[in-house]
């Protein structure tokens, strides 16, 4: 599968490890409040096409102690809503009808991939304030477009469209299409001994940290360097469909979909690297003893059946509410595929107000299973079934564990918990764009198997960390954490939360 998240534009990303030029995500953030603060000065790129300040005429009574909509809705509830809960009183009082876009700078530094530099454009319609799709969807439409560069050769171009509710009607697309292309992406093996300490041929040594890892693999000794050991090059072009449908009130979606991605492969061994020749790659390595699928790519074409409980308050930015998820992709030669294998995805995800008569606090949980079996192509190996997040990698990195590097610990099963406490502590209006921040220490634990049936709870892996989030009108999610584990520290700018 792909490896980016097109909703939220997850992989031009600033990954800073500690101790290899720290700080390129710190000249992102910088941007990004420029870019923020600019409205003051002129409105660019966070135009709107409405005034965000008129009265709500279809939302009486909204009070700031309530987490429900007291009024009456000019227009009737559809009956395929009618268990929908209304969005927070807070998001309502801040939301913005009609048709508004916001504009976010990629630009930072990544110690592998060099220096980023793009741009990312939502553009959401939320609406008339009397339709109960103001009070009760997070938007009517939603338009991501993004394009980012990189001096590292790293690269992406991605247009996704998200419709709940099309035409009125319990029916919901969603879709992107995209090119993709990363030249450092991570491999450091497919099974559990991915969860040893880190070791490569050209050293005895068993290293602890990643830079201490990365500095030896380096080395140019006799002509000979393993410093590609762990990576290889890829790109990717990909369509892919999600439709879904809304039962029992608008809490239940069962889901159909497909994806269509072709991923294009690329081994360093044998490239030169600062005067010396790279050693055979780990992917190599296992490609030579059978370890491995799909080392010269391929199609990895894949249709998709899920089901979905969903009571969340707000979808962009929960206050309250359960998430539970149950979904099975597949790959066959019938859909045009070169490889045979299944998928099953089961995940849950909590929110919960802690003391909303006093703070703006949310406990936000998620656990997650996943196991594989078939011809797995090891691109895929580490991606999940969830839609809207079918990118969303193995363990390490943004999505999973913060502390660590993408992609650190793969196999066919692997299960994880991340755990959140949101605190919203500041609310700020800057030529009628709304600004809300948030600061949210983390944890994050997993561990990958090479069976379900060695499922266990020893030898996990766990991270902690602080971020700090920007809900901009509402809908746009910035986050900035900062993650720390046994191996290292990381500084991640991503689009939209981490679940």
């Amino acid at each position: 599968m792909i490896q980016t998240d097109p909703a939220r534009v997850r992989h031009v990303r600033t990954a800073s490890r500690s101790g290899r030029r720290p700080g390129g995500g710190w000249l992102r953030c910088c941007c990004l409040l420029l870019i923020i603060t600019g409205c003051a000065t002129g409105r660019g790129l966070c135009a709107d096409t409405v005034d965000a300040t008129p009265e709500k005429p279809g939302v009486e009574n909204l009070s700031t102690n309530s987490n429900e909509v007291t009024g009456v809705l000019t227009n009737a509830m559809p009956e395929f809503m009618r268990k929908k809960p209304s969005l927070p009183v807070l998001v309502l009082r801040d939301k913005r009808e009609g048709t508004y876009v916001t504009g976010i700078p990629l630009i930072g530094y990544d110690p592998e991939k060099g220096f980023n530099y793009g741009l990312a454009l939502q553009r959401y319609e939320d609406g008339p304030k009397d339709s109960p799709y103001f009070t009760h969807a997070p938007y009517r439409r939603k338009i991501t477009l993004s394009g980012a560069n990189s001096t590292g050769g790293s690269a992406h171009a991605i247009l996704f469209y998200d419709q709940p509710n099309v035409n009125d009607s319990p029916w919901r697309i969603r879709t992107y299409v995209a090119w993709v292309k990363n030249e450092r992406s991570n491999y450091f093996g497919n099974n559990d001994h991915t969860m040893d300490a880190l070791m490569y041929p050209g050293s005895p040594e068993s290293f602890s940290k990643i830079d201490d890892y990365k500095d030896s693999q380096e080395r140019v000794i006799n002509g000979a360097t393993y410093a590609d050991y762990n990576l290889y090059s890829r790109q990717d072009g990909v369509a892919a469909f999600n439709l879904e449908y809304d039962f029992l009130g608008g809490t239940l979606r069962p889901l159909i979909g497909f994806q269509i991605d072709y991923a294009d492969i690329g081994d360093y061994t044998g490239r030169e690297y600062n005067g010396g020749t790279n050693e055979p790659t780990l992917l190599f390595t296992d490609q030579q003893q059978g370890l491995v699928w799909g080392f010269n790519g391929g199609w990895n074409n894949l249709m998709r059946l899920g089901l979905t409980y969903d009571t969340r308050d707000y979808e962009p930015n929960p206050t309250r509410g359960v998430v539970a998820q149950l979904l099975a992709q597949g790959g066959v030669g019938a859909f045009g595929s070169n490889f045979t294998y299944g998928q099953v995805t089961v995940n849950f995800m909590g929110f919960y107000p802690l003391f909303p008569e006093t703070t703006r606090l949310v406990l936000a949980g998620q656990l997650g299973y996943n196991v594989k079996f078939g011809d797995i192509p090891f691109f895929a190996q580490n991606s999940l079934a969830l839609p809207n997040d079918e990118a969303r990698q193995g363990l390490g990195g943004f999505e999973t564990m913060r502390g660590y590097v993408s992609n650190r610990y793969t196999s066919d099963v692997f299960m994880n918990f991340n755990g959140e406490l949101r605190w919203t502590f500041g609310d700020y209006t800057i030529f009628k764009q709304t600004i809300t921040t948030m600061l949210v220490p983390f944890f994050d634990s997993g561990r990958v198997f090479d069976t379900v049936s060695e499922t266990t709870l020893k030898d996990w892996k766990f991270d902690g960390g602080i971020g700090l989030r920007l809900a901009w009108n509402v809908a746009t999610i910035i986050s900035f954490d900062f993650g720390a584990s046994s191996e290292g520290t990381l500084f991640w700018m991503e689009l939209g939360h981490q679940f």
